[in-house]
This record gives structure tokens, sequence and C-alpha cells, in this order.
């Protein structure tokens, strides 16, 4: 008798066995496939990101290399970007 119902019922139970697998591996595991999603995203970001301040880091390399090569350089950036001045003169800035 149970081995009728089996037979009969066989692919409802694979369905079933499969179904709970899928369940499994989806939602209640750990790692499931929002969670994996969710990392693939991240680390796409993280990515961009690290590409981001290897531009900047090259970029400020190659300022500080031309800034180096000569003095005057140096006092231009003192006075553009930090706003400095020498003691003897009056900086009026205008935006």
């Amino acid at each position: 008798m149970s081995k009728k119902i089996f037979r009969s019922h066989k692919s409802l139970f694979s369905f079933l066995i499969v179904f709970l697998l899928f369940i499994n591996l989806f939602i209640l595991c750990e790692d499931n496939l929002f969670v994996w999603i969710k990392a693939v995203y991240r680390n796409s970001q993280l990515q961009e990101e690290k590409k981001y301040y290897i531009e900047q880091i090259d970029k400020t390399t190659k300022e500080m290399e031309q800034f180096y090569q000569d003095h005057n350089n140096i006092e231009r950036l003192a006075r553009e970007k930090y706003k400095m001045k020498q003691s003897d003169e009056d900086v009026f800035i205008v935006e």
C-alpha cells in the first residue's frame, strides 16, 4: 500500500524536496542569494571608489613632482591654495 502511495505521488515528493532545497539555499541559509547579490553590488561600488582614489593619488603625485622642481611653484601653491602671503604684502581675495 505504501509503495503505491509513493509511486503515485513520486513527482509531488520530488517537487517538494526540490522546493525545500531552494528555500533553504535562497532564503534560510546565511549565504543566501540576496546576501550574495548585495555583496556583488558592494564590491562593484568599492572597485569604483578604488579607481577614483588611485586617480586622485596619481594626480596629487604629479602636482607634487611639479611643485618640487621649482621654488616658484611652491610659493605659487602656498599663495593660491593656502592664501599665504609674505610679511610685507597685503592680499585681497576677490571671489
